[in-house]
């Protein structure tokens, strides 16, 4: 059955975990404090809110936490919060010996974060996120910091691994740090989400990131590890930037205006099937037997099968 729920304000990130769907409400100023919404997965019906001192910007549930990125808050609050998921309360602000970005995952053991996006004048990286940084959730506190040779736009967790995707590769690493798959890509992926010996990934540029316009790239990756060849390439009508896997489904949002909804079957021959929305999509979530939808015009969460 397909209904979709009003929102109090422009949705961001969504995340499905233990029964709860997490939403992130903006602010209508960035920078000033926005909300995380505790979601009924089934009905849409909000069962609490959690008032931010930031912008929120990423986030991950792991450890009985909730490890959130976000702008604003005066510096206060610059690094990771980890947050009570009852009642809202900041637990910790986790930093670094080096800045760190926003991108989150969770593994088993630890919680990963990409590095912040810029770098002091002067230093031989102008721009691109290079490192992951690995947080110790009994410590509270960084434990590693690892450079890779590709970008980093998302994270995902798989096990005690983390697989990371952006601009030359998609990386898999081992808590420790240590790369054990690398896939090559042309341009970008920019979005990863688990799925069987592998992961999903939203190619959405062509190109180098030091072009100003990169050309679109309209094609999913579909990488197995244990498989020959590693990747497989599904193409698509428009350029896809936001995947997310569940049961042996994928959903894909897609293009700029109007967006798109597909969702393919991973145990059958990949065919992309488009599913009508309306206004613009924030974030598509997948669930057993569908997917939420966060829209804005109107602030609205979708729920389609």
């Amino acid at each position: 059955m397909a209904f979709s729920v009003p929102l109090p304000g422009r949705p961001g990130q969504m995340l499905l975990s233990k029964g709860t769907l997490w939403v992130a409400i903006e602010p209508a100023q960035w920078g000033r404090p926005g909300r995380l919404l505790a979601v009924d997965p089934r009905s849409g019906r909000v069962r609490r809110t959690i008032r931010l001192p930031v912008s929120p910007m990423r986030f991950v549930t792991g450890f009985g936490s909730v490890w959130l990125t976000g702008a604003g808050g005066g510096g206060r609050y610059s690094g990771v919060l980890r947050l009570d998921p009852r009642s809202g309360r900041v637990l910790r602000v986790i930093r670094g010996a080096h800045p760190l970005g926003s991108a989150l995952a969770a593994t088993s053991r630890a919680i990963w974060i990409a590095g912040a996006d810029t770098f002091p004048k002067g230093h031989p990286e102008r721009s691109g996120v290079y490192f992951v940084h690995k947080i110790d959730p009994r410590r509270e506190a960084v434990v590693l910091r690892v450079r890779l040779r590709s970008t980093v736009i998302d994270l995902v967790g798989d096990g005690r691994a983390v697989w990371a995707t952006g601009w030359i590769a998609v990386p898999k690493l081992s808590e420790a740090g240590r790369v054990l798959f690398r896939q090559p890509i042309r341009g970008s992926g920019w979005s990863v989400a688990r799925a069987g010996e592998g992961v999903w990934v939203a190619h959405t540029f062509n190109g180098s990131r030091r072009d100003r316009s990169p050309p679109p790239a309209r094609e999913l990756y579909r990488i197995r590890e244990q498989a020959r060849p590693h990747l497989t390439r599904i193409p698509l009508e428009e350029s896809p930037w936001g995947i997310s896997a569940a049961g042996g489904v994928a959903w894909v949002a897609a293009g700029q205006s109007p967006h798109q909804v597909l969702w393919l079957d991973d145990t059958q021959a990949p065919s992309p099937t488009a599913v009508p929305v309306s206004g613009m999509v924030r974030d598509i979530q997948a669930t057993a037997g569908g997917a939420w939808v966060a829209q804005v015009k109107p602030n609205q969460l979708s729920r389609i099968c």
